[in-house]
């Protein structure tokens, strides 16, 4: 049966195997090691995803239809949604390997990505029995899950089809062709196959006990809901799963004209916000845009606007540089990060940004690498922009931080760095950034930054101005300078713009 959530595979597609779909054997072959390691990656954090979930989830299932309140149900709602995004991350990954079983490759390589496969099979069936079983616990829930999400384009019942997915026996019958192929395949990985072991187990226990019995009432459930077919409505389009090729991997659509023009219109302090089509990292975060950095500028751009203040002068005195220099006090506070920054000359570290591994110093051939991109100015005074600028050199070298939590500063997330670079103090001006619960952890989300700018704009205090925005289109394959009208309102756009906007399909 096809199932219809491979359409959503369009979103997130990591840059693993797939990247490499119109290239030769040959330069597969050379990259294999990375791919399989980045693919093995991508199933950990999927697994960790799916748990923090299923945790977060757990107490809202004891609670009777008559206590739940509506925060209640917003909160369950916001698990459901990021629990479709893991399934989604994982359908491409296992049709991925599948494509690949076409490729000559020797035995022992094609059991790596058989065993890639599988482990991507086994953590999206087991966590799926997992969740509805717990779900299920509660029926009240059967109804909230089977509400439309138009911010995902998602048409109702749709709880009532993962279940028909996940509790049936053509899937029961794919495991067990997995779980035969796999047992003499050689075991290339001990660690995936530690947690592929789990997983198998925990499927056969569940199996025995539930499987049977919930897959017949399934059927009966989805008789009731009159869902007829598998696939997704997009507007006015009707596209059938297992006919989708996506003409565009492992690029951007924002060009190196784009990204010269973007080096003259950037000051320091300006943030900026991306959407990459194509990047795990969009994984679990709600929205259109995904991720923020901070340009802290080239050395003669922070002396042209900081050197001549008093009040920053002021400040760099207080923290020990007596010449009142800005760029001094960098160089002495952080000097193997400043010595970094520095270092070339042609393609300058201009950038702070928060992204698996962790903070670091980046140029803006890789910030600008983003299929859509806006660009906002604080409208603070030049002090609270070299606090920030400070800060995020204090923060260079803290590690990603995977549990988004706003309250410690040993790991950071993207919007992390920046809210704190720019956390209001009795010196900085400082930034208000909404914060908001994302499995009941209080974040700052990218695209409710966009949201905040759009219900300030015409405020007497409006905490951003405008500078660009680059819009991309993929029909177009490119990305095009549009205007602060679109960019305000391109936070309402479904987290699967790209599927909405157009793609190329056959």
């Amino acid at each position: 049966m096809k199932y219809y959530l491979r359409i959503c595979t369009l979103i997130v597609i990591s840059l693993t195997l797939v990247n490499c779909q119109h290239k030769n054997d040959s330069t597969l072959s050379r990259n294999l090691s990375q791919y399989i390691e980045n693919d093995i990656k991508t199933i950990q954090l999927s697994r960790k995803g799916f748990e923090k979930i299923i945790k977060f989830t757990k107490p809202y299932t004891t609670i009777s239809a008559i206590d739940l309140t509506q925060d209640d149900k917003i909160a369950v709602f916001e698990g459901w949604k990021n629990f479709l995004d893991y399934i989604v991350v994982l359908d491409n990954l296992y049709q991925t390997y599948e494509t690949y079983k076409s490729f000559n490759y020797p035995k022992s390589i094609k059991s790596q990505l058989n065993q890639i496969q599988y482990a991507a099979f086994l953590t999206q069936y087991r966590y799926a029995m997992e969740y509805i079983f717990l779900m299920d616990k509660n029926k009240i829930f059967h109804e909230i899950l089977n509400e439309e999400i138009p911010e995902f384009n998602l048409p109702k019942n749709m709880y009532s089809n993962i279940k028909f997915r996940f509790l049936n026996v053509i899937i029961a019958a794919n495991f067990i062709k997995l779980n035969t192929l796999n047992s003499y395949s050689k075991n290339n990985n001990p660690q995936l196959h530690s947690i592929m072991q789990a997983d198998i187990q925990y499927i056969w226990d569940t199996a025995k006990l539930k499987g049977p019995l919930e897959t017949a009432k399934n059927g009966i459930q989805i008789t009731h809901d009159s869902l007829k077919k598998f696939f997704l409505p997009i507007k006015r389009n009707t596209l059938i799963i297992g006919k989708i090729k996506v003409n565009r991997f492992g690029s951007y659509l924002i060009g190196e004209n784009q990204k010269n023009e973007i080096k003259n219109l950037i000051k320091p302090g300006d943030i900026f916000l991306t959407r990459r089509e194509w990047h795990i990292s969009n994984l679990g975060i709600p929205g259109f845009w995904s991720h923020v950095s901070l340009y802290i500028g080239t050395p003669k751009q922070r002396e042209l606007i900081f050197n001549s203040n008093n009040k920053i002068r002021s400040w760099v005195k207080s923290k020990g540089e007596l010449s009142g220099n800005f760029e001094s006090l960098l160089k002495k506070d952080f000097p193997d990060m400043y010595k970094k920054s520095i270092s070339n000359d042609k393609n300058p570290f201009t950038f702070i940004e928060s992204y698996d591994p962790g903070v670091s110093l980046t140029q803006l051939s890789f910030s600008a690498n983003a299929d859509s991109l806006g660009i906002l100015r604080p409208n603070t005074n030049p002090l609270t922009k070299a606090i920030a600028i400070y800060k995020a050199f204090y923060y260079l070298g803290r590690p990603y931080d995977f549990d988004f939590n706003f309250l410690t500063d040993t790991t950071l997330v993207c919007t992390e760095l920046v809210s704190k670079a720019y956390e209001k103090t009795n010196k900085s001006q400082g930034l208000k950034l909404p914060i908001k619960l994302v499995l009941g952890k209080p974040v700052v989300v990218p695209n409710d930054i966009v949201k905040m700018f759009n219900d300030e704009m015409n405020s007497k205090t409006p905490q951003f101005s405008f500078i660009a925005f680059y819009d991309g289109d993929e029909r177009l394959n490119t990305a095009q300078k549009s205007n602060v009208t679109l960019f305000k309102e391109s936070w309402k756009r479904p987290k699967w713009h790209i599927i909405v906007k157009g793609t190329k399909f056959e």
